[in-house]
């Protein structure tokens, strides 16, 4: 099992980790500091971003404890099934530099309200040990 080092997450704020990446990577391209830029656009290359996205998505569903074994599939799958789409079809898509220094400044808000969306982790029980590692020992 993958375990992210967020701790548990409620479900809008496992919603936000792939838009965060994407506007974090973005912004950071719009202070020139990762993505290539030519004049005042930055060039991303969204098939890898998204692509990345997607891969967040599928750490981060682990650390959503899902009030039904249902809603786990009925969220993550079509959500990462989109980023995977997105990944796909976005081709070579420039981005503005004022609109990629508005990403950072979305990344800010997105960053404060992911770690906002954290939940405590549990005293006790399973899903205290879920991520622990106590559960993985073998008594030996």
């Amino acid at each position: 099992m993958l375990c992210a080092n967020l701790g548990p997450l409620r479900v809008w704020a496992w919603l936000l980790v792939a838009p965060t990446f994407l506007c974090t990577v973005v912004g950071l391209g719009g202070l020139s500091l990762v993505l290539p830029v030519t004049g005042d656009t930055v060039r991303p290359d969204w098939s890898v971003l998204f692509g990345a996205a997607a891969g967040l998505n599928a750490v981060f569903a682990g650390s959503v404890p899902w009030s039904r074994r249902w809603s786990a599939r009925l969220l993550s799958w079509p959500y990462g099934m989109l980023l995977i789409t997105c990944a796909l079809t976005v081709g070579d898509l420039p981005v503005p530099m004022p609109a990629a220094l508005g990403c950072a400044a979305a990344a800010v808000v997105c960053w404060a309200l992911l770690l906002a969306g954290r939940r405590s982790a549990p005293s006790g029980g399973r899903e205290a040990n879920r991520c622990s590692g106590a559960a993985a020992r073998v008594p030996g």
